[in-house]
């Protein structure tokens, strides 16, 4: 039997090949690993050599393919290798490309003995499902919302909607760190323990996005009503010296074009995409603008009435008031927040 491991993603090819070793030969006393570069003549006297368990021998090589590769055609010598290798053997080759052409030769010339294992890393709601699934690995669990908000977060382009998912090619595929959304998930699994779900409040509070701009940081610490992260949050951005003009412009802006696209009858990544706005953003709007449109509203009204305010001269100590604003809207939401755990509590 012959297998191709193939693919971009590192991560899902050791995941694989471990699954397989598990799977066949879990003591790891019939199993031969060859690097890169090793010649066919070993390759081929340890696939005839029967194992000394009786068991059938797993032979493992990386980039067995591609090194006998000439173009996208296999050489002729490593497919007379394959076509001998006994059933008393299992070889495994650990690709990471695999052209089309070259996949399409294997599969006429070795038929039903080969095994083609795509690893590749999946997007739109193929992740999604890999994410709730490898959580399970975790022992917790996760909605869809919780699993998109962990993507719009470390991987925003990697959701789409189902038709540019199918257009998509994969040259042109989004980047999907698998390993860091693995380490993610098991920190949550750490964070909400001895509770076996994760939601996605956990997810926005412990998953840091991959996005530029402490307004951002500033916006989500107000609607969460966290009091101390709004103030140290606002004094990193005015110590990094951006003016509090722009401070108070982005934080407008920010609240506008959330709470406005929110209602706009288009999917999310497809506004994301339009717009530059991320991901995440528009996906918690979404989640939020049934009780949050007012606290917004509120919000916004405020930030440009202190915008004019500071442009006339009207106030003298713009930091200070951008803080007391943020702070009591912030205290506001955490009332809001408090009011709406106490009614469904009842």
């Amino acid at each position: 039997m012959i297998t191709v491991l193939h693919g971009t993603s590192e991560f899902l090819r050791h995941e694989r090949l471990r699954a397989l070793v598990t799977s066949e030969d879990p003591n790891g006393l019939a199993t031969t690993r060859f690097p890169a570069e090793t010649s066919l003549a070993t390759i081929a006297a340890a696939a005839l050599t029967p194992s000394f368990f009786g068991e059938r021998r797993l032979i493992i090589v990386e980039s067995l393919v591609s090194t006998h590769r000439r173009g996208n055609r296999v050489a002729s010598e490593l497919l007379a290798l394959l076509q001998a290798v006994p059933e008393s053997c299992h070889l495994v080759s650990v690709e990471s490309q695999l052209p089309q052409e070259t996949a399409r030769q294997l599969t006429e010339s070795l038929g039903n003995t080969l095994r083609l294992i795509e690893c590749t890393p999946p997007t739109g709601t193929k992740l999604v499902a890999w994410i709730r699934e490898r959580a399970l690995h975790y022992g917790v669990t996760m909605s869809q919302e919780a699993a998109e908000e962990l993507v719009s977060a470390v991987a925003p382009g990697a959701l789409r909607s189902p038709g540019r998912e199918a257009s998509s090619s994969p040259d042109h595929a989004p980047s999907v760190d698998l390993v860091r959304i693995d380490t993610e998930l098991a920190k949550l699994a750490t964070a909400v323990h001895p509770a076996d779900v994760v939601t996605v409040e956990v997810v926005q509070e412990l998953v840091a996005a991959d996005e530029q701009g402490g307004d951002w940081e500033l916006l989500d610490a107000i609607q969460a009503g966290h009091l101390d992260r709004i103030v140290r949050a606002l004094e990193r951005r005015l110590e990094s010296g951006v003016p509090v003009e722009l401070v108070l412009g982005q934080l407008a802006s920010h609240c506008e074009v959330l709470f406005a696209t929110a209602a706009v009858p288009f999917a999310p990544p497809v506004i994301a995409e339009a717009t530059g706005i991320p991901l995440r953003r528009l996906l918690q709007a979404r989640r939020d603008r049934s009780d949050r449109g007012d606290e917004a509203k509120d919000l916004l009204h405020a930030l440009r009435s202190l915008d004019v305010g500071v442009k006339r001269g009207r106030v003298t100590d713009s930091d200070a008031a951008l803080a007391a604003l943020l702070v009591t809207h912030g205290q506001r939401a955490r009332h809001r927040t408090g009011w709406r755990q106490r009614h469904d509590s009842r």
